[in-house]
């Protein structure tokens, strides 16, 4: 299960490592920061696997 701050990955991004820092959890969607860009991002729990475990 995750839970915030754990940071994650999409797994619709191919090719590419792009990790996200879960800040919030509602329901079936994790509102997310990309750790690259700093954009905040809405992307349903189902598309996220753990990363990196702390």
């Amino acid at each position: 299960m995750l839970k915030v701050n754990d940071i994650v990955r999409s797994r619709k991004q191919n090719g590419i490592v792009v990790p996200y820092l879960i800040k919030e959890i509602d329901g079936d969607k994790a509102k997310c920061i990309n750790l690259i860009d700093t954009y905040t991002y809405t992307i349903p729990l189902d598309d996220l696997y753990l990363w990196i475990v702390e």
